[in-house]
C-alpha cells in the first residue's frame, strides 16, 4: 500500500473504539502504508504504536488550528477519524481535497449529547465519508439525519482461552449436568445485567434449576444498582447463579468456550466484541435485537434473539436455548455461530476490507 496515512482517535486507551481502531493500524503497516496518529487524549496503547515507529501527536482541539491543520493534511492521502468525539476533525476538513473516511462506534445517546456540536451530516462534503460499525449505528444516521451510509464492521484476530487454568466451570457444574451461561462485561445501565437478574428470577423453578448462571465483570468500577441485583440474585440463587470479578481477556475467552450461550441483556450495544468473540469460540449467543451483531444473525440458527428489555422475551429465549441444547441441532447452531465469524467478523475479512477500503 503505496499511501501517507493519517489516523486520528479521541484516546489510546485499552478499551474497544481505539483497540480495533490500532487492529486497522496494523493492517496498513504490515501492508508498507506510511502512518502517522494523533491522538486527543494518550494512552497505554502509545508504546504499541511506538513499537511499530509510528510518530504520535497529541492535540485536542482542530478549531483553534484551522488553517494550519489544514495544511497539515494535504500531505496525506487519506485522513481516518475514530468515533463522534474528532468531529472537530470533520469540520476543519469539509469541502477540502482530503479524504477523511469517518468510523463511527457510538450509540444513540452520544449523538443526543453531542448534538449541538456535530457537523450537519446533510452538509457534508464528497471528501467525507461516513461508515458506522453497524447496522445500529446505521439506523441511527438514517433515523436522526436521513443519512444513508455502508457498514464497517472491525474484526477480531483469532485466539484460544487460557488453557493454563482451570475452567471456573470446573467448581460450579464438574459434570457439565446444567446448561451453562455466561454474562462478561461492565455492570451498569447499558448493559443490562439488572435487567437479566429480573429475567432469570422470572423463569420457571424447573428451568432455572438445570441452569448455571456466571457472571463476570469488574466490580469496584460499576453502577451500584446494576451490581447489587446481581448480588441479591447470588444469594437467592446460590446453585444457580454465580459471580466472578474482572479476568483476564484470555481467561474470559475460555469460559466462553466451556460455556452453552453467551447472555448478552444490553440495552444498548452498537457491536458488542464479547458476541464476537463468543462466535470465534463457537459459542451462541442470546442477545437483544438493539445489539448491532443481530443484523447478521438469525434466531434458532446461530443465535437467540429478544426483544430490548422485554423480560418474557428472554426468558422465552433462555427456556428454548436450554431445551437446544438436549438435541444434535446445538452443535450446528454452533457451527452457525462460527460461520458468521468467519464470513463478517474474522481478521482475515476485516484486512481484506480495510486495503480495499484504503488502497
Amino acid at each position: 500500500m503505496n499511501k501517507r496515512l493519517l489516523f486520528i482517535t479521541h484516546q489510546l486507551s485499552r478499551t474497544g473504539a481505539p483497540i480495533v481502531l490500532l487492529d486497522m493500524i496494523r493492517i496498513c503497516h504490515h501492508a508498507g502504508a506510511e502512518i502517522s496518529v494523533i491522538t486527543l487524549l494518550d494512552g497505554e496503547l502509545r508504546s504499541e504504536l511506538e513499537r511499530m515507529n509510528i510518530p504520535v501527536i497529541v492535540q485536542d482541539d482542530f478549531v483553534k488550528r484551522w488553517n494550519e491543520f489544514q495544511i497539515y493534511c494535504r500531505d496525506f492521502d487519506i485522513v481516518i477519524a475514530n468515533t463522534l468525539l474528532t468531529y472537530q476533525v470533520i469540520h476543519v476538513l469539509n469541502n477540502t481535497m482530503t479524504p477523511v473516511l469517518w468510523w463511527l462506534h457510538e450509540g444513540e445517546q452520544y449523538f443526543e449529547y453531542f448534538k449541538t456540536v456535530l457537523p450537519d451530516f446533510q452538509k457534508l462534503g464528497q471528501n467525507i465519508f461516513v461508515y458506522p460499525v453497524s447496522a445500529y449505528v446505521q439506523q441511527v444516521l438514517q433515523r436522526r439525519y436521513g443519512f444513508n451510509s455502508s457498514i464497517l464492521p472491525f474484526g477480531i484476530q483469532e485466539e484460544t482461552g487460557n488453557t493454563t487454568v482451570s475452567s471456573y466451570y470446573n467448581r460450579i457444574d464438574k459434570d457439565h449436568k446444567k446448561t451453562r451461561f455466561l454474562t462478561a462485561g461492565t455492570y451498569s445501565n447499558v448493559k443490562g445485567q439488572d435487567f437479566l437478574a429480573a429475567a432469570i428470577r422470572a423463569l420457571p423453578e424447573d428451568v432455572r434449576r438445570t441452569c448455571s448462571f456466571l457472571f463476570c465483570g469488574n466490580e469496584e468500577m460499576c453502577d451500584a444498582d446494576v451490581f447489587r441485583a446481581v448480588e441479591d440474585l447470588c444469594l437467592d440463587f446460590p446453585d444457580e447463579v454465580f459471580k466472578l470479578p474482572a479476568q483476564p481477556r484470555n481467561t474470559v475467552l475460555k469460559l466462553m468456550q466451556d460455556c452453552d450461550y453467551l447472555l448478552i441483556p444490553s440495552r444498548v450495544e452498537p457491536l458488542p466484541t464479547v458476541a464476537i468473540e463468543a462466535m470465534m469460540m463457537s459459542t451462541p449467543s442470546i442477545l437483544s435485537d438493539i445489539c448491532g451483531v443481530s443484523y447478521y444473525l438469525t434466531h434458532g440458527e446461530n443465535a437467540f434473539l429478544f426483544r430490548s428489555e422485554d423480560v418474557t422475551a428472554l426468558t422465552t429465549a433462555i427456556n428454548d436455548a436450554v431445551k437446544l441444547r438436549e438435541y444434535e441441532s446445538y452443535d450446528f447452531v454452533c457451527a452457525n455461530a462460527r460461520q458468521v465469524y468467519d464470513e463478517v467478523f474474522s481478521y482475515k475479512k476485516f484486512t481484506q476490507t480495510v486495503l480495499t477500503l484504503l488502497g
